[in-house]
């Protein structure tokens, strides 16, 4: 595991020019692409803009009856490897062996999210329908939540080029008040460890289109918080990162937020086994984690690079998240102590 270290608050500023609730289910962006690069003009904003995510929606949406939408997936993430995938489909990488073609199927308009389709009913399953709401009652008690910089973000409908960072935001110490007053530490795990501390997920080609920015070109490898359950948190290492938000004409808050990524396999069967191993110890060895791996492992649906090879197994899991939020303040990184796996004494 990467040391995490204390880094400067100036090196991090300087690289991106800075100075020294109830529940709610955020709507995505329902496109299955983003919206292209307008080609200009440049940004003419002074500051720099950080929003902090104030709720995040994964595969399925509570409905009034406290059941899932279990269809909710299809409407969040992107597009990733240019393919609109059906269970005919056989221009894809190579699925685990026993995988049927069902898990492959892509959301609307060629929309890659297998982790909503195919990992998120078996996390509801194992943790409970309350598994989302209390992801965002996290959030909601600044235990955790993602930062997005932009630098350059002004009044005006339409900017390119612009640079852009997501961070993991460090405890506050508090609830937030989703405003400017809100001084939100940085992760230093998602910093490089080196004198500039620059950003694990960058995005210098970034732009705005009529007030929707997009985080170009698609970034990695990096990590996302999606909250911290019963002590536990639940962070997914991600490549191909792309970002897409609509900001708010006065720039304070955001909304229909989609993050798409693909997450390697590997790496996600350690997350799923502390998340699942806190429910009940049971869980953390033998039979009963072997058929949830087996089915995180049938869940991989393209490569990590985000194409598709038909001669190559399957190496990662595609995955969509949509988010809303607010504008706060920049803290200095700071170092986060990993906390302890149950699982980890079994």
């Amino acid at each position: 595991m990467r040391t995490r270290t204390l880094l400067a608050v100036g090196a991090l500023s300087s690289l991106l020019g800075l100075g020294c609730d109830g529940q709610t289910t955020p709507a995505p962006i329902v496109l299955a692409h983003p919206p292209a690069d307008p080609g200009g003009p440049p940004p003419d904003g002074s500051t720099t803009s950080v929003f902090a995510m104030r709720h995040v929606q994964l595969g399925g949406a509570l409905l009034p009856d406290g059941g899932l939408d279990q269809d909710a997936w299809e409407h969040i993430g992107f597009d990733i490897d240019g393919k609109v995938t059906t269970e005919q489909s056989t221009d894809v990488c190579q699925l685990v062996a026993g995988a049927g073609r069902y898990w492959q199927v892509d959301g609307d308009g060629g929309i890659d999210n297998s982790f909503g389709r195919n990992v998120m009913p078996v996390l509801t399953e194992t943790v409970g329908t309350s598994f989302e709401p209390r992801l965002n009652d996290s959030l909601a008690a600044g235990l955790v939540t993602n930062l997005l910089v932009v630098k350059g973000l002004g009044p005006g409908p339409t900017y390119s080029p612009m640079r852009a960072a997501l961070l993991l935001g460090a405890p506050l110490g508090s609830p937030p008040t989703w405003s400017p007053s809100d001084v939100w530490p940085v992760d230093s795990s998602s910093l490089f460890d080196d004198d500039a501390g620059a950003p694990l997920l960058s995005f210098p080609g970034s732009y705005l289109d009529h007030r929707v920015f997009v985080a170009e070109p698609p970034s990695g490898a990096g990590e996302l918080a999606l909250g911290i359950l019963d002590g536990v948190p639940v962070v997914l290492p991600l490549r191909h990162v792309q970002v897409a938000m609509t900001v708010s004409p006065d720039g304070s808050e955001i909304s229909q937020g989609t993050v798409s990524a693909i997450i390697p396999l590997e790496r996600l069967l350690f997350v799923v086994q502390a998340l699942v191993g806190q429910v009940t110890t049971y869980l953390c060895t033998g039979s009963a984690f072997n058929s949830i791996v087996s089915v995180v492992k049938q869940a991989a649906d393209i490569l990590l690079d985000g194409s598709q090879d038909p001669s190559r197994p399957c190496d990662g899991i595609s995955f969509g998240m949509a988010f809303d939020g607010a504008r706060v303040s920049l803290g200095p990184p700071v170092p986060v102590a990993p906390l302890g796996d149950v699982c980890d004494d079994q």
